[in-house]
């Protein structure tokens, strides 16, 4: 676990690394960002448990937030993992997702502090070690995940 980041004086970010426990840890505030954006089952820390329990036992998680003080305004769950790329070993940050979950998104509110969280998020995963490729699979092609990209393209 790493500490919080202040980003701009007003968003936190957090990473969490561990297994299930992370989930469990942040399941309330998760569960109230999830009612206020009225968001899809695939999005929730419930669906999330499931699909690391049914398809990624034994894999590490990585979970980035983004927060305005106690209020969770976004939230990305990812799986990181040893693969090849390319006939080179690296490591990947994956979304926690596949053909089952039908797409993939980081769930954030809709208020200003939730649009200024991808940028946060951006920053946060940048600073991060561990980890040479991002992989979202299955992701809306305008939305929360597209922009990070985009941050991320900027970025170079």
């Amino acid at each position: 676990m790493s500490p919080n980041v202040a980003v701009g004086g007003e968003i936190t970010t957090g990473v969490e690394i561990g297994r299930a426990e992370v989930i469990h840890r942040l399941a309330n505030r998760w569960q109230r960002l999830c009612d206020e954006t009225r968001s899809a089952p695939f999005h929730r820390p419930e669906w999330i448990s499931a699909y690391l329990q049914a398809f990624e036992p034994n894999s590490e998680i990585v979970l980035l937030t983004a927060s305005e003080g106690e209020r969770l305004v976004a939230v990305l769950p990812m799986v990181r993992k040893r693969c090849w790329y390319a006939g080179v070993p690296v490591i990947k940050l994956t979304a926690a997702a596949n053909v089952h979950s039908v797409r993939f998104e980081i769930l954030r509110s809709a208020c200003a502090a939730g649009e200024a969280s991808i940028q946060a998020l951006w920053h946060s995963l940048k600073r991060m070690t561990g980890w040479h490729v991002l992989e979202f699979p299955y992701f809306p092609q305008s939305g929360a995940c597209a922009e990070l990209l985009a941050q991320a393209g900027e970025d170079g």
